[in-house]
């Protein structure tokens, strides 16, 4: 691991000769104590680490396998949202069968050469190559630059191990963004200078100012749109809470006595009342240094809004499939009869009020759902939050 941060130093200072680079390796003993490890456990011991020394990004490199949730094995796990990643060494040391081999002692050397999978040889010089080269593609992944499909690039997003040997540089764009994104990463940070003076929340309000692109990007990163997909226990009680409210007439009844101002107030405090339960309930925010700074500022923005970027799609999702069947399941006369206190007459009873009920049920729905979060396993909850991509 030595050896691979003294070639990522030496890399970067080719690449990005504009800037000092200090490279601080350290051991921890405390993390990484079994086979297989959770990516989002490591990821918040990393940023946690970040934050207590003051580092920009921080790379935690583990023998141990990560838990891989979206592919079937990862060499890696990177989070914008953290400024950290994780990589893992245990598929870069293939035995001499050409099978992956777990170290199980941790502080073995891996051997002098083995056998690659692909039917050449891995030598340590090879090792340290191709842990470099994934703490590289790390860093401009954690720069906010997205991958490339081309093969030769250090963006290459690899499927396996030998794919890394064929990544070797940047093209004239890539540094260029680089070099722009490493400038705002080297200027100095918010708690540094006499800005930081005026409050707590001045200084968050500030800090989410100066961070606004890259919070922005951490999100989109994170694609929160994909939250009903990857939060299924979310999306299933949601759903199944709308499937009953809208087969009681008792819930059209309230649902059509509420006002649109009243469904839309109680649309945006669902948001805020799940948001808040979902963070606090699968913790989020890092929480064990209380001394605020830039970094730690956007880390928890940027967490709270993939949150409810993610909660804002499943309602909508929600909505959209509670006026399907509203407009297509329930004809007038029905309504009429369900919503006997409203004293409607059939002609009364249009999209408008269809929509409403809609509204209505979707944000019960989400209501109810965001307890459906509680269930969903810690790690895969802060996997889905934190992890913008698994390599």
């Amino acid at each position: 691991m030595l050896a691979a941060a003294r070639r990522l130093g030496t890399d970067l200072a080719h690449w990005f000769p504009g800037y000092l680079w200090r490279i601080e390796p350290s051991v921890r003993h405390d993390i990484g104590q079994y086979r297989r490890e959770e990516s989002s456990e490591l990821l918040r011991r990393a940023a946690e680490t970040r934050d207590s020394a003051r580092h920009d990004f921080v790379i935690l490199v583990t023998p141990d396998e990560l838990v891989a949730r979206y592919r079937p094995f990862a060499l890696a796990a990177l989070s914008r949202p953290l400024d950290a990643a994780v990589l893992s060494t245990a598929r870069l040391v293939p035995d001499i069968d050409g099978h992956v081999s777990l170290p199980t002692d941790r502080a073995e050397t891996p051997p002098a050469a083995s056998a690659d999978g692909a039917g050449g040889t891995v030598s340590d010089d090879m090792i340290v190559d191709r842990l470099a080269t994934l703490m590289m593609h790390a860093l401009a992944h954690l720069a906010g630059e997205r991958p490339t499909p081309e093969p030769e690039r250090l963006l290459h997003r690899p499927d396996r191990p030998t794919d890394l040997d064929r990544m070797r540089h940047f093209d004239a764009r890539e540094l260029d963004a680089l070099d722009a994104a490493f400038g705002k990463v080297a200027d100095t940070r918010l708690e540094e200078s006499s800005a930081s003076a005026g409050g707590r929340w001045r200084f968050v309000l500030r800090a989410a100012m100066i961070n606004r692109e890259e919070i922005t990007e951490a999100v989109r990163a994170a694609r929160p749109w994909e939250f009903p997909q990857r939060l299924s226990r979310l999306t299933t009680a949601a759903v199944s809470t709308l499937a009953l409210l809208l087969m009681t007439a008792e819930s059209w009844d309230l649902g059509l006595a509420q006002g649109w101002t009243a469904v839309l107030v109680l649309a945006l405090l669902v948001l805020a009342l799940t948001t808040s339960f979902v963070v606090y309930r699968q913790q989020l925010l890092i929480e064990r240094h209380r001394r605020l700074s830039e970094q730690l500022v956007a880390t928890r923005i940027t967490a709270v809004l993939i949150v409810v970027g993610g909660l804002a799609t499943t309602w909508l999702g929600v909505l959209v499939l509670a006026l399907l069947a509203a407009l297509t399941l329930f004809d007038a006369p029905l309504i009429v009869g369900w919503a006997a206190s409203q004293a409607l007459a059939e002609t009364d009873v249009g999209f408008a009020e269809r929509a409403r009920m809609a509204t209505f049920c979707a944000s019960i729905g989400l209501l109810i759902g965001s307890l459906g979060a509680s269930f969903e396993e810690q790690h895969h909850f802060r996997h889905v939050i934190f992890v913008d991509e698994e390599l």
